[in-house]
């Protein structure tokens, strides 16, 4: 049997702890001894096979980041030397670094779910400015002493060649996979009555943390002039995070409380999107978003911004994406809508909307005024959906393993 340790920042909320979770659940137990070793101590929301291994407890400034980083190094080192693992397999960008770093005789699988060269440069001032800068630095000295780096699409791929120069046979494209047959048994679990009637009428619906990364404002200002075409019509925000109160002021300014509703987070989500009319992906980047499987899975009609990266490569097939190659006004992919990509930019002084959100609006309002379409795209999703299931994703990472342990 293999002796195998995860690292990863926490299996409280994110995407990365829900693509953990899939993989340690379809991993084989007799073949696989499992550790999940977790870089901060925060609750555990997320179910996994084997121990769960919380190291040290999170930094509250770069200073204390900084020594906290270190201790983990040390920490792990000595769990390594302990445990005597056969494989680490790191979740993001400092996992990968710290797994690599501590020089164990195990070998070392970087998975990456960020396109990197836009994630280290979103905003923030001088101090986060050179972390980035130093993660930059780190990535590119450490990756390449991976086993094999796996990124979560093509994209982000073809991003650490070219931006981190990461050798182009350490590269191992696999993409995340979602439990399906537990997804649609969520789904058909009634709504709460008090919400049922949020969704008698038109509902655009997004899944996501309320961040800058996500770009829900532009949704929220594509409103009124969707309200204007269908009176009745809802957009329903499933998820919190730092940009929940300037949404809410925004929803305010518009005057579209009656219209925009804030739910949180939901324990259940596929509830709410298998009733939804569209799913509407809105974010600045992505790695490989998740919640666009989960939606076509269920049936529900996807439009997405065609940012970086993801939905293109979900969205359209393999010869609509060799021809793909100007990302202007919209384009009816064979299992999902692509629109306009937005910038940094938030946009939300000018009261005209830019050409990008107004890429959007058409692409919704074409969505949500024709019922054929609907049903299309609710019949091909479901079928692209089988070939990101979790047991796949996880048989690749069976193949890996036993092809790095041999080598």
């Amino acid at each position: 049997m293999k002796k195998i340790a995860f690292i990863i920042p926490d299996l409280y909320t994110g995407g990365m702890p829900r693509v953990l979770e899939n993989l340690s659940s379809f991993l084989p137990q007799d073949k696989f001894e499992q550790t999940i070793n977790l870089l901060k101590d925060k609750p555990v929301n997320f179910k996994v096979q084997g121990r769960v291994v919380p190291l040290v407890k999170e930094g509250k400034n770069y200073l204390e980041k900084g020594i906290v980083f270190l201790k983990r190094i040390w920490k792990l080192y000595w769990l390594c030397k302990k445990e005597k693992y056969d494989v680490l397999i790191g979740f993001g960008m400092t996992a990968n670094i710290i797994s690599i770093l501590i020089h164990s005789t195990a070998k070392v699988i970087a998975t990456e779910h960020n396109v990197k060269s836009i994630e280290n440069h979103v905003g923030g001032g001088f101090v986060k400015t050179c972390v980035n800068m130093a993660y930059d630095f780190l990535i590119r000295m450490t990756y390449n002493h991976s086993a094999t780096v796996v990124p979560v699409s093509r994209i982000i791929g073809e991003d650490l060649i070219r931006t981190y120069h990461i050798l182009p046979n350490k590269i191992h494209v696999i993409y995340n996979g979602v439990d399906g047959t537990t997804i649609r048994k969520k789904a058909g679990i009634p709504l709460p009555d008090e919400e049922k009637s949020l969704f008698d009428d038109p509902v655009i619906i997004n899944v996501g943390a309320l961040s800058k990364q996500k770009g829900q404002w532009h949704l929220i200002r594509i409103m009124p002039e969707l309200i204007k075409r269908f009176p009745r019509i809802k957009l329903i925000l499933l998820g919190m995070g730092d940009y929940g109160s300037y949404l809410e002021q925004l929803i305010n300014d518009y005057g579209l409380q009656k219209y925009v509703k804030l739910l949180g987070v939901k324990e259940n989500p596929y509830q709410y999107v298998q009733k939804a009319t569209v799913f509407a992906l809105s974010s600045l980047y992505e790695g490989f978003p998740n919640v666009l499987v989960e939606a076509i899975m269920l049936g529900c009609p996807v439009v997405s911004v065609d940012c970086m990266s993801g939905p293109r490569e979900l969205l359209l097939d393999e010869g609509e994406q060799a021809h793909l190659l100007e990302r202007d006004g919209r384009y009816q992919g064979k299992y999902g809508v692509l629109c306009k990509p937005f910038s940094e930019d938030e946009s939300t002084l000018s009261k005209d909307l830019t050409l990008e959100e107004q890429s959007l609006l058409a692409a919704l309002h074409e969505m949500l005024s024709d019922q054929k379409l609907q049903k299309y795209y609710a019949k091909a999703g479901r079928l692209r959906s089988e070939q990101f299931d979790a047991s796949g994703m996880a048989k690749e990472y069976e193949k890996l393993i036993d092809e790095i342990c041999r080598s």
